[in-house]
């Protein structure tokens, strides 16, 4: 990436771009379905983005992209940035691969703003051949009260505790972790801790947010701090430079509020705003919004083991019919082009189909005013396709 001045033929060359973590993906049975891939504390530094950004205006002859188990802010960025509907190219993004990654903001069709200035509107037309794999396609959240108090979920993490993973060859590798718990806690401490009128920036410490990030950002300093002493970085990555361990952690947290706000003062609505969001769609909601804007041009389609069923414990009827609904959608677009459609799912619970729901069916289990569904339930064996 930091070719961009010296060498731009090397970016304007590329035709393919993958990105994906050095660690092995999660395991398919017992780790997959409990990892969120929202990890807070991977690729945070601004500079990061900064460099990625730049490194994408060159690269202009792109026709494939693949994200293959990415870290959430470097996966959000490659998105919005090769999507970005004012983005100069030759020709557009043929081919779409997105495996075990967190789809919500990266596919987000049109935003308000965005901390790290990437791109708030998208353009995905062209699409030839979508893939996804192995990745959370749920319409239905995880409320609030219990991704406070998940420690089940994990999530990859700079720091946090050091734990063995399987690496999908019969044997394991160390690495450290979060539980989802753990990083959703902390977001609800900054806040409380920045409401509190004794609570200030002297007296503190280091904040809830700065410690998450803390091994992140003395980690990042000395990379840059290395390579500025190796190479000219450009103006415009000195310019993202957040030299503040606290302000750079407010600007790589963002969480989801689940449910219910109460008033806030002006203040607490700042501080709010700026670690979490309520109106962020499902990556069900997102991925369903790509195929609908690229069903004329699409000619392959695979969706491969994802996980869809709402979380455990959710049995209301709601929950099922925002689960139904999204198949429903599914088979109601048309693709023309359309050569070649692979689903499948696995021996795991969160990838089964919605009972009484065959795949292309017509979703007899709606009634003509599409809000009243059939009795179901979710604890049948799992039928594979």
């Amino acid at each position: 990436m930091l070719t961009r001045d010296s060498q731009p033929w090397i970016a304007a060359s590329v035709h393919t771009v993958t990105h994906r973590c050095h660690l092995a993906p999660p395991a398919i049975f017992n780790e997959l379905p409990k990892n969120p891939f929202s990890a807070q504390t991977l690729s945070i530094d601004p500079r990061t983005i900064c460099l990625l950004r730049m490194a994408v205006r060159n690269m202009r002859k792109v026709k494939t992209l693949r994200i293959i188990f990415g870290h959430p802010k470097l996966s959000e960025a490659l998105l919005r940035c090769f999507f970005d509907a004012n983005r100069e190219r030759e020709t557009p993004i043929r081919r779409l691969w997105l495996e075990s990654i967190k789809l919500n903001e990266g596919l987000e069709p049109s935003l308000r703003s965005h901390k790290y200035g990437l791109p708030l509107h998208l353009d995905v037309s062209g699409l030839e051949a979508v893939r996804l794999r192995r990745l959370p396609l749920r319409t239905v959240e995880m409320a609030q009260e219990q991704r406070v108090t998940n420690r089940s979920e994990r999530v990859y993490a700079r720091g946090g505790t050091s734990m063995e993973l399987q690496n999908g060859l019969g044997g394991h590798y160390l690495t450290t972790i979060n539980t989802l718990g753990a990083e959703v806690v902390l977001g609800h401490e900054q806040l409380e801790q920045a409401l509190d009128p004794e609570v200030t920036e002297e007296n503190q410490g280091e904040w809830p947010l700065q410690r998450l990030m803390n091994f992140a950002n003395h980690f990042d300093d000395k990379i840059y701090a290395a390579l500025a002493e190796a190479v000219q970085m450009p103006a415009e990555v000195q310019a993202a430079t957040v030299p503040s361990h606290h302000s750079r952690s407010i600007l790589a947290y963002q969480d989801r509020w689940y449910g219910p706000v109460e008033e806030l003062s002006p203040t607490a609505s700042t501080i709010f705003n700026q670690i979490f969001r309520l109106d962020i769609p499902t990556a069900a909601d997102n991925t369903l919004g790509l195929f609908r804007h690229t069903a004329t041009t699409l000619t392959s389609l695979t969706i491969d083991w994802c996980l869809s069923a709402p979380p455990t414990g959710h049995t209301e009827r709601a929950d099922y019919e925002q689960w139904i609904k999204w198949y429903a959608d599914l088979f109601s677009l048309r693709f023309p082009a359309l050569k070649a459609f692979q689903y499948r799912n696995a021996v795991v619970r969160e990838t089964i189909l919605p009972p009484a729901l065959f795949l292309l069916d017509y979703a007899s289990v709606f009634t003509q005013n599409g809000k009243s569904i059939d009795n179901m339930r979710c604890n049948q064996e799992p039928r594979h396709s």
